[in-house]
């Protein structure tokens, strides 16, 4: 036997408020973070040696892991002492090898993301800035947005990107090293870009039932 509320069965003001909630989470954004120095929660990592979950890195001579990017910190022979600024709270240094100062060279990081399904009108990149020791550029599918001369890692250096960059399928984000000294190499990049998911005719229509449901309860319960 089902549960009448306000003359209704609850079952369907149950479904109402699903559906209600269904349509509400549709349009949420999703926020991708490009901070290097996270781990695989999107945590900010501060130790040295620590795991960059997202970076991955190619063109170096002696990587500590092939693929892999870590966080370079005051413990380890990679960091530039004296002349980089401190890990976080935003983002860390990151470099394929920080246990080799001479190791990493002219490396290449790359971050992957996928914006299929996403609505490209209703994008956004927040608060893009970074550094580089010792001079380098950064592409988005092959679009140089920033370059760097040796001699600027001091401090972070602000950035942008345009929409028209970007692809409503696998982007690729890359940091490239030019003119290493071959001593202490790494890269610090943060920002984040925020983007909408494209509707389905299907959401639009359980979300308007979910609404009608939901106004049916309310005019009921006024009259109850």
């Amino acid at each position: 036997m089902e549960t009448r509320i306000f003359g209704i069965k609850g079952t369907h003001l149950m479904m109402a408020i699903a559906l209600g909630s269904m349509g509400a989470n549709a349009f949420a954004s999703l926020p991708i973070n490009f901070a290097t120095g996270q781990d695989s929660s999107g945590n900010i990592q501060l130790s040295g040696n620590s795991l960059d979950a997202n970076w991955k890195e190619s063109n170096v001579g002696n990587p500590q892991n092939p693929l892999n990017s870590y966080v370079v910190a005051p413990n380890n022979a990679d960091w530039g002492e004296g002349s980089w600024f401190a890990n976080g709270p935003g983002s860390s240094w990151i470099a394929p090898n920080p246990n080799d100062a001479f190791g990493n060279g002219n490396f290449t990081l790359t971050y992957t993301f996928n914006l299929e399904g996403y609505d490209l009108t209703k994008v956004a990149f927040h608060n893009l800035m970074w550094s580089i020791d010792d001079a380098g550029f950064v592409q988005l599918n092959g679009h140089t947005e920033a370059s760097l001369a040796p001699g600027n890692w001091g401090s972070f250096h602000a950035f942008s990107i345009p929409v028209s960059h970007l692809l409503q399928t696998v982007n690729t984000l890359t940091v490239t090293g030019t003119n290493a000294d071959f001593i202490d190499e790494a890269v610090r990049l943060q920002g984040t870009l925020t983007v909408s998911p494209v509707p389905e005719p299907e959401t639009y229509a359980m979300l308007l039932a979910g609404l009608g449901l939901m106004s049916f309860v309310a005019r009921r319960r006024k009259r109850a």
